[in-house]
């Protein structure tokens, strides 16, 4: 067992496999599921343990591999690449001259390293005489954001030839229904599409139990209504409904995810759920607002979402979407003033005198700050439900999510319960009501022995 936590170990260290690599390797070798950093533990403890004469040097390692080729990604996206490539006398050797030699376009990547060869070997039966070169890259993938503008035409012609709007009938308005009243529907963080199994989590979770909770949150709504008769419905679109946002698997900013579902079907699913969900709540509410908060998985997804979404029901006069395409956006009811953002970024954490966007707002909104008396910022993201009372004139609120877990969360122990809240707000005395769903988790895999 020693033996193949040293050699696995080492190989990372040579820089053949990564910590995660190595750790499934040695899963599948023993029938002993560990992570990238409990393998990376076990490694450490061995070779503190191991004398140190049986400790290779590093720089022997290292030379024993100084020739071979290789290219490796990491979980973030960084690209590592060995490999000989092959220049004139006449040729640039500049970073992003060597990037297109390997096929790598600098308009997509940013070398960080580059490493030439201190050896040429120049290949004598060419006209050329062309030179040999060993080259160490190290690079990452320029994430860049499309203009809201740029996006917004592009997704605008593509929808046009493939979503023609829907043929709804003629919309009856409910007399019932009370004009104070507004049911605000949290963002639907499910992470549409993620894969997670019970033997690494504890649970399972899959598109088809992502689509049950989902139906779950609305007949919630729908029976919610039967009695609050709330006027108006406001439905956030995005905050990580999809779980990734690329062709590859990943997020909107590289990162790789374990999906069950291919690039395609997971948006037509996730425009099929939305679009159901939307037809049942036009025939119990009289004013549906629909508002665009993106996520860091799925930013450019949800828009699509939004604007495919946005086509369906144009001729719908109950539903309403607001063309506002920024992180941060405020919402109007009576006296008060709901603000909306995903809460991933740097400021957003939860110690109040440190939350720069809690104490931004003013700055950004003060025609709806000053028209409020009841104030809240309602934020995602970490799965966790926390709220900071009235500290700035506003409570920070943050939701949790409906989403089961995935095997990085499982790891660093963040083992937060799939919940799911919706409110009820009232325009003259604010926030009235919190709903909360509540959904099982499976069945632990520690079965009690019988003795």
């Amino acid at each position: 067992m020693e033996t193949l936590i040293k050699e696995l170990g080492d190989k990372v260290k040579s820089r053949e496999l990564t910590w995660e690599e190595a750790a499934r390797k040695y899963s599948e070798k023993t029938n002993k599921k560990v992570g990238g950093e409990a393998f990376r533990g076990k490694y450490r403890y061995l070779i503190k343990k191991l004398p140190a004469d049986k400790e290779e040097p590093k720089q022997q390692v290292t030379n024993k591999k100084i020739n071979e080729e290789y290219e490796r990604t990491y979980s973030d996206g960084l690209k590592e690449i060995q490999r000989k490539i092959f220049f004139t006398y006449e040729e640039s050797k500049e970073p992003t001259d060597v990037l297109r030699k390997l096929g790598y376009s600098p308009d997509h990547w940013e070398c960080l390293m580059c490493e030439l060869g201190t050896w040429e070997v120049a290949i004598r039966d060419e006209e050329e005489n062309r030179l040999c070169t060993t080259v160490r890259v190290k690079m990452k993938p320029i994430v860049r954001d499309i203009p809201v503008e740029v996006a917004l035409e592009a997704a605008s012609k593509i929808l046009e030839m493939n979503i023609h709007p829907l043929n709804i009938p003629a919309p009856a308005y409910s007399k019932g229904l009370d004009p104070n009243k507004l049911l605000e529907k949290t963002a639907v963080e499910l992470h549409l599409g993620k894969l997670s199994h019970k033997y690494d989590t504890g649970e399972n979770y899959d598109y088809k139990i992502a689509q049950d909770r989902f139906k779950t949150i609305v007949e919630s709504i729908v029976t919610t209504q039967l009695h609050e008769k709330a006027d108006t419905l406001l439905v956030p679109i995005g905050s990580d409904f999809f779980n990734t946002d690329t062709t590859t698997n990943t997020t909107t900013f590289g990162t790789p995810q374990d999906n069950d579902l291919r690039w395609k079907k997971l948006f037509l699913e996730g425009l099929k759920m939305w679009t159901e969900a939307l037809m049942t709540y036009h025939e119990r509410f009289n004013h549906i607002d629909v508002i665009y908060k993106p996520g860091n998985h799925d930013k450019m997804a949800s828009f699509y979402l939004f604007v495919a979404l946005q086509q369906l029901f144009m001729n719908d006069p109950k539903i309403n979407f607001i063309n506002n395409y920024q992180p941060t956006q405020c919402y109007s009811w009576g006296k008060c003033a709901i603000f909306l953002n995903h809460g991933d970024k740097k400021g957003t954490g939860k110690r109040p005198s440190s939350n720069r966007l809690l104490r931004s707002i003013t700055a950004e909104f003060p025609v709806e700050w000053g028209n409020s008396i009841h104030r809240e910022l309602h934020l995602d993201h970490l799965h966790q439900e926390y709220m900071f009372d009235d500290e700035y004139g506003i409570i920070l609120r943050r939701a949790p999510s409906p989403a089961g877990l995935y095997e990085w969360h499982y790891e660093n122990r963040y083992l937060a319960s799939p919940r799911y809240q919706y409110y009820i707000w009232d325009k003259e005395h604010g926030m009235e009501v919190i709903k909360n769903i509540n959904f099982n988790k499976k069945k632990s895999l520690i079965k009690k022995r019988r003795y």
